[in-house]
């Protein structure tokens, strides 16, 4: 009877299969159209769940300033202003600032870079290398300079910075008009508000009725799963996005005292590329060297050093004391992780990286218990008695729970 269901299983999934490779167009027509039915939902959850991050350190701030029983019914709503008002702003500065200082920067090092590139086959020529050299490079220095010149950086840029969420957002446009986005956006933001004010009350109403739909041992198994995955994308988010900005900000400051040219430039490329684990803060490095080499080369030495400075004292210093969580992922597997996340532009590496740490931490855990010879689930199953209790208490016990977890986070 196993094997009949097994059977069963494959064959309807060939099936499927088959059916979606013939009928591509209107899978693909289809899925717009429930994509846009479902994106109000889905940006409320992703604006709730980014501004969770700032609203518990802001409401732990707020415990310690203000006490009395007027301040603790207004603590949730201020909070939840100030959190979305945070994540606004820092998009609007992304939008208006960063994004077109960082394509400008682009743009200048492309029209800056062949001029090097000749300068140094100049010096190549009178050295008993450069012919080799030059024949190792596909069409020569010629052609590496003219393939640098002819570089479509706005469609480069484009793909870069949207990638998968542009492919989304095409699939979008085909079901949905320009104004149905903005509605849904609207109603997105409100239920971000809504699930943040109330989140406490909506996370003991879901842990209810997974643990009467799925069981307990079952629900503490994904429940764990959500744990790691959530700790992941905490600790990606934070650490990178603290990153970005004290590298960024650290490296326009002084380049700004010591006169340097093209601040905003070095510091947005420093930051932006900072998102990017282990190459990124070389990659910027590189370029934003490269754009003050190119005025001034002692200036350009000097900003080397300051550079690999500030990343050794984040790297060292700061990161291990104010970011609890760490991604706990091996190099090789966050340049896998990268590479096959960048078919999705930035955002497709950013969801990319903490999916592959979840993934690397489950099946750590998993390998690490089977040596060991013991239950892989002590800790599913800790958790899962957690929610039973909790499940049993009142909501204002229920909501203290869940508030101290999240203070720990």
């Amino acid at each position: 009877m196993a094997e009949w269901k097994t059977y069963l299983r494959v064959g309807l999934v060939a099936l499927a299969v088959i059916l979606i490779s013939q009928y591509w167009g209107n899978v693909m027509g289809a899925a717009g159209v429930v994509l846009g039915a479902l994106m109000p939902l889905l940006v409320g959850f992703v604006v709730a769940y980014i501004a969770d991050i700032p609203l518990c350190f802001l409401e732990r701030q707020y415990e310690r300033v203000f006490h009395g029983e007027v301040a603790l019914r207004l603590r949730r709503p201020l909070c939840i202003v100030a959190a979305v008002l945070i994540v606004l702003v820092v998009l609007a500065v992304l939008v208006i600032v960063v994004i077109p200082e960082f394509v400008t920067a682009v743009f200048v090092v492309q029209a800056k870079l062949p001029d090097y590139v000749q300068a140094v086959r100049g010096w190549l020529e009178n050295t008993p290398i450069g012919d080799r050299i030059d024949a190792l490079i596909p069409g020569g220095f010629n052609g590496l300079t003219n393939t640098i010149r002819n570089l479509d950086l706005s469609e480069i840029a484009s793909t870069f910075l949207a990638g998968g969420a542009q492919k989304a957002a095409n699939i979008i446009a085909a079901a949905t008009s320009i104004v149905s986005v903005v509605v849904s956006v609207c109603i997105g933001l409100v239920l971000a508000f809504t699930l943040l004010l109330e989140k406490e009350t909506v996370t003991k109403q879901f842990v209810r009725v997974m643990l009467v739909w799925v069981g307990e041992e079952r629900y503490g198994r994904m429940l764990h799963v959500v744990s790691v995955l959530d700790r992941s994308f905490h600790g990606y988010v934070v650490g990178t996005g603290l990153g970005a900005a004290f590298q960024g900000i650290s490296v326009g400051v002084i380049m700004a005292i010591l006169g340097m040219p093209f601040v905003l430039s070095v510091a947005v490329l420093v930051g932006i590329t900072t998102l990017i684990p282990v190459v990124g803060p070389i990659v910027g490095m590189v370029l934003g060297v490269f754009l003050v080499f190119t005025e001034s080369p002692i200036q350009g030495m000097m900003l080397l050093v300051i550079i690999f400075v500030i990343q050794q004292i984040w790297n060292a210093a700061i990161y291990p004391r104010f970011v609890d969580s760490s991604l706990g992922l091996p190099g090789i597997w966050i340049l896998a992780a990268i590479t096959v996340g960048g078919v999705g532009g930035i955002v497709g590496m950013a969801i990319a990286v903490p999916v592959a740490a979840t993934a690397y931490t489950l099946i750590k855990e998993r390998v690490v218990a089977h040596e060991a010879g013991g239950r892989d689930d002590a800790e599913v199953q800790l958790e899962a008695e957690t929610l039973v209790a909790m499940r049993h208490q009142l909501p204002s016990e229920a909501g203290a729970s869940v508030t101290e977890g999240q203070a720990e986070r």
